[in-house]
């Protein structure tokens, strides 16, 4: 299928149509003004027939269009300005991308460019708003490097607020609000200044724009431990209004990168939050791993209340304990000599573990013996309370 599509219909005026949005119409477009605008547009003349007498309006379908009605609008407002239109941070990304479709002149193209200069010094509200264009625009505002650009610049704005409080928010932001007329904070939150500041105002970002955009912080090298908290938090606030499959997407998308960063960054509580998420969505085996595998890593740092994880349906047992063994596994893969008091507070919890579900009839004799020989000796200075659990079990498997 052709990006645009000329349908000869019945003085020289345009109507245009998007293949995508079918209740959009644009009509009484002069041809001369946008094919002064528009090699796109300009081509499409070259092509109709000289023998036949060409009747107007023509009609014009833009397939796949970035930005959609809206942005063509704009494109158009440009058009009849004659270039003399206000360029600003909030219509500059989808000015470029619209222009860039409609394959503009350069002069044009390089004016953009040259406006994009100064991102830097734009407000934390224009590029979280430039930022919501370009996902608008995905996949060509990634082709043209604006995507990474705005990314960068949001990054750096960031990195700077991490040590002195943000000038500027969206007015959408928990923690900070715009005056309506000069964009500037009038207050924070409970006079809040938090590293996680702007977790919300990022919440928009669909899966896999997501996914894009943590790959840039991880490529910039942001701070994995802000960029863990911000993808906890994405996973927390930011799903319920997604599909079934666009979670799905979300929570594997969030694994993997998860599992890109430094382990010691990552929160335990975080990696239950999303084990517990991810349990009725029957993610990928390999991503499902993978969150255990990290999930055992840092099992020094959970509670008995998260390792009391009810059991598969139709399995007969009240407790998980098959995924608990693998946490196990993976812990004792991962254990170094010199963090000996990781060790012992995983024997602590275990002790504690065990005792819990002991009584659990459903629980075989075979899998609890398995669980209690599950750390090497040096986990426990004293075996107390190991044994008083497995007393607990062998009068919980007699009774019964």
């Amino acid at each position: 299928m052709l990006p645009s599509t000329l349908i000869r219909r019945h003085k020289h005026s345009l109507s245009i149509y998007f293949s995508s949005q079918s209740n959009y119409c644009f009509t009484n477009f002069s041809q001369e003004i946008l094919s002064s605008f528009s090699y796109r547009i300009k081509s499409l003349f070259t092509t109709l027939p000289t023998v036949e007498p060409v009747t107007f309006p023509l009609k014009v379908i833009l397939h796949e269009f970035p930005g959609g009605a809206e942005a063509f609008e704009l494109f158009v407002q440009y058009c009849y300005s004659f270039g003399n239109f206000q360029i600003t941070p909030l219509n500059i990304l989808t000015l470029f991308c619209a222009g860039s479709f409609m394959e503009t002149s350069e002069t044009n193209l390089t004016n953009f460019r040259e406006y994009l200069e100064s991102i830097q010094t734009w407000s934390w509200f224009d590029l979280v708003t430039g930022l919501k264009q370009c996902q608008e625009t995905f996949p060509l505002s990634e082709t043209l490097g604006l995507f990474e650009k705005v990314t960068g610049a949001i990054l750096e704005k960031v990195a700077f607020s991490n040590d002195t409080t943000p000038m500027d928010a969206s007015p959408d932001s928990s923690m900070y609000r715009f005056s309506c007329d000069t964009k500037s904070t009038i207050s924070t939150k409970n006079g809040t200044n938090s590293r996680n500041w702007w977790f919300e105002d990022l919440l928009f970002l669909k899966p896999e724009i997501l996914e894009r955009v943590v790959r840039i912080m991880v490529l910039h090298k942001f701070d994995h431990g802000i960029t863990a908290r911000f993808l906890f938090y994405y996973i927390k606030s930011g799903l319920s209004c997604l599909t079934i499959e666009e979670k799905k997407f979300a929570i594997e998308a969030t694994i993997g990168l998860l599992d890109s960063l430094n382990r010691e960054s990552l929160s335990c509580r975080g990696l239950f939050g999303i084990l517990s998420v991810s349990a009725p969505l029957k993610i990928n085996i390999s991503h499902r791993d993978k969150l255990e595998a990290m999930i055992g890593c840092k099992i020094y740092q959970a509670t008995l209340d998260n390792l009391l994880i009810p059991a598969p349906a139709g399995s007969g047992s009240l407790y998980d304990v098959n995924l608990v063994s693998r946490f196990l596994c993976y812990f004792s893969k991962s254990i170094m000599c010199e963090v000996i008091p990781r060790l012992k507070k995983v024997g602590s919890l275990m002790d504690l573990y065990l005792a819990e579900v002991a009584p659990d009839p459903a629980l075989k004799p075979a899998k609890f013996a398995e669980l209690t020989s599950a750390l090497p000796p040096l986990a426990r200075d004293c075996h107390d309370s190991l044994y008083r659990a497995i007393d607990i079990f062998f009068q919980s498997f007699v009774n019964y």
